[in-house]
């Protein structure tokens, strides 16, 4: 708890940080042909936990940041009825949450990110083959 009690003094700067990169990502990644990005309302004000892309070609991206030493993480990779915790479940068809852990895929978001490794993570993102 002492640990983060003295941790929390910095969560204000952190989560201004995560959204700043949250913009760059919006700002840049934006109208980028097979690749959906997070939709917040108007309203919502995220502190960005995780910046979640969504594309069909997610392994291949995941490859492809990987080879330009961008780390990624695909969190949800199996849907939850899926797994043994929900073994009840596991005839259902639920096609969107199966749809979505093959798409899925997580870009690095946190407070030790500068501006410029997210920028360079976008042009990453940009310059894959398969968004040509």
């Amino acid at each position: 708890a002492a640990f983060l009690r003295v941790r929390l003094a910095n969560l204000d700067s952190w989560n201004e940080r995560r959204s700043a990169i949250a913009q760059t990502y919006l700002s840049g990644l934006a109208n980028l042909p097979g690749l959906s990005l997070p939709m917040v309302p108007e309203w919502a004000r995220p502190v960005w936990h995780l910046f979640v892309v969504q594309t069909k070609h997610r392994d291949q991206l995941q490859q492809f940041l990987l080879e330009s030493n961008i780390g990624t993480q695909i969190h949800y990779p199996i849907p939850a009825h899926k797994t043994s915790a929900y073994k009840e479940f596991s005839g259902m068809e639920l096609p969107i949450a199966e749809r979505l852990a093959g798409t899925c895929l997580s870009l690095p978001i946190g407070p030790h990110l500068t501006l410029e490794d997210t920028s360079t993570i976008v042009e990453a993102i940009r310059s894959a083959p398969f968004f040509a």
